[in-house]
Parts: C-alpha cells; sequence; structure tokens
C-alpha cells in the first residue's frame, strides 16, 4: 500500500518540498522569538523555544527522509529529481542553520549588548522577510507546473525571485553593520562572548545564504 505522502508525491512533486520550506520558514521565525525573548532575559521563554526549535528541526529532518524514500526515480517527473533534492538540502541546511544559532543562547545564556541589540533585530526581521519571499516563491512553483512553464507563469515566479535577491542583499548589508559593531565593542567584552557573537554573527549570514540558495536552486528548476 503507497504511503499518504507517496500519494501526495505522485499527484505533485512540489507539495511535499513546499511544506518542508514551510517548516524552515517557520524555525527562521522562532529563531527571531528567541533572540527578542533573550534581550528581554526570559530565560524561562528562550527555553520554551528552543524546545520548539528542536521539534521542528526534528519533524523537518523526519519530513526530508521521508521525501528522499518516496519521491519517483526516472523520467515520470516535470523537474529533475536532483535537483529537486538539492533544494530540498538547501532548506534542511536552513534549518539546521537556526538549531546551531539557537543553542548557544538558550543553553550558554548568550545575551548580545545592547548596543548591538537594535542592529540584529533588525537583522532578523530582514531574514524572517528573506525566508517568507523564499517560501512564497517555491509556493508559486504549482502554477508554474500547472500552466505547463507557460511565459506568464515564469515571469511572476522570476520577479519573485528578483525580489527575494534584494532581500538578501539587505540582510548582507545588515549582518556586515552587526559584524563591525561587534568590533568596536570588542574592548568591552570578554574574549569568550566576543567568539560567540562572531559565531552567531556568521550564521546568521548563512541563513541569507541559504535563501539565496533556494533562489538559485529555483531559477534551475524552470530554467
Amino acid at each position: 500500500m503507497a504511503s499518504p505522502l507517496g500519494k501526495l508525491l505522485g499527484s505533485s512533486p512540489i507539495t511535499p518540498i513546499q511544506q518542508h520550506m514551510q517548516i524552515a520558514e517557520e524555525s527562521v521565525q522562532l529563531l527571531c522569538e528567541l533572540i527578542t525573548a533573550a534581550a528581554d532575559g526570559d530565560w524561562v521563554r528562550v527555553g520554551e523555544i528552543h524546545g520548539m526549535i528542536g521539534s521542528t528541526a526534528a519533524g523537518a529532518r523526519k519530513l526530508r527522509r521521508e521525501i528522499r524514500q518516496e519521491l519517483p526515480r526516472g523520467l515520470l517527473l516535470a523537474m529533475p529529481r536532483p535537483d529537486l533534492l538539492e533544494l530540498l538540502d538547501i532548506q534542511e541546511r536552513i534549518v539546521d542553520g537556526v538549531r546551531l544559532i539557537a543553542r548557544p543562547i538558550a543553553l550558554r545564556g548568550t545575551q548580545f549588548p545592547t548596543a548591538l541589540q537594535k542592529t540584529l533585530d533588525r537583522l532578523c526581521s530582514l531574514l524572517a522577510a528573506a525566508s517568507g519571499q523564499a517560501l512564497a516563491s517555491i509556493r508559486e512553483l504549482d502554477e508554474v507546473l500547472a500552466q505547463g512553464f507557460g511565459g506568464r507563469e515564469r515571469k511572476a515566479i522570476e520577479r519573485m525571485l528578483v525580489a527575494l535577491d534584494r532581500q538578501v542583499g539587505r540582510c548582507k548589508r545588515e549582518q556586515e553593520k552587526l559584524f563591525q559593531q561587534i568590533g568596536k565593542q570588542e574592548k568591552n567584552l570578554n574574549a569568550v562572548d566576543i567568539m560567540f557573537f562572531y559565531q552567531i554573527c556568521a550564521a546568521l549570514d548563512g541563513l541569507a545564504d541559504g535563501c539565496a540558495e533556494v533562489g538559485e536552486q529555483l531559477e534551475l528548476l524552470i530554467a
């Protein structure tokens, strides 16, 4: 008997991958909430959100494994199986990136200095918007498939991908600003905190890269 996911993949190979990207987007939103709670010193809430991020990551891994097992092989897909699986792997890296950022904040009690918080909050907001734009772009694939890769539908998703690229650019600029501000605060911080701040800053940049890679892979899929 075919599994429920197998039936869903049979009707649309994109739908489960869209569901996985929705989990990735939700994990980014949770990370923003966690960082806000840490700034407020609400460590009980931080612990709760950290647990939610862990559950979300576990759900994403389970869904990814099922998709890889059930995604049909051969020439029956409208889009190449390796390209779809690569998109899935990119999305999984976003989920993993969120989990790795959340861990030192929650378990170590890492809290950014007040002088850095405004830029960090702005970066989180931009990352949430970028992940949301990536999700919206993936959802548009259904229409592209339904219309047989028609010109109008392709142009619509291409416009969304341009918007995604711009959003990622905003994330990059804000991340560079945060990196510079950490450098200016080094004399006021202990060495261990500095190390964690730079690591978290780099990992946040990795989330932006993940959203950009989603866009690049979508461009390949509709090419």
